[in-house]
């Protein structure tokens, strides 16, 4: 593949991604009668999934309410942001330089998968922590 069509791949991405988020789900909603599907796990052990909220987290997301979107599901939010950092990654070395902006040591993806699952033991208890 020749350079100019990888660049033009590269920058269409994101225009893409905000299209999507901004007219698609938005439009999903619109047609859908307003319910949400049920959780499977929650509906069977009446214990929050990992995934519990994750599609409200998306709908206030597109609408812009990031901060329902992080009371939703958190998750949501910290994929975008991993999504952001490899993006950067590649559009670097595209234009030669190699940054490595997602970190990749060992601690720091610990912590990071620790908290996601103390999180989610705890919003089982607290019930300020379980999705709206």
């Amino acid at each position: 593949m020749k350079k100019g069509c990888r660049i033009g791949i590269i920058f269409s991405v994101p225009i893409l991604a905000v299209l999507l988020i901004k007219y698609v789900v938005p439009a999903y909603q619109r047609f859908t009668t307003g319910k949400l599907l049920p959780c499977i796990y929650y509906a069977t052990t009446g214990y929050l999934c990992p995934g519990c909220g994750v599609t409200r987290s998306i709908y206030a997301l597109a609408k812009g309410n990031i901060l329902l979107s992080l009371r939703n599901n958190p998750i949501v939010l910290l994929i975008i942001l991993f999504l952001i950092l490899f993006y950067i990654e590649i559009l670097s070395g595209l234009f030669g330089k190699s940054i490595k902006a997602v970190p990749r040591n060992k601690s720091v993806i610990c912590l990071i998968l620790g908290g996601l699952m103390l999180f989610y033991i705890l919003r089982n208890f607290i019930g300020f922590l379980a999705p709206l």
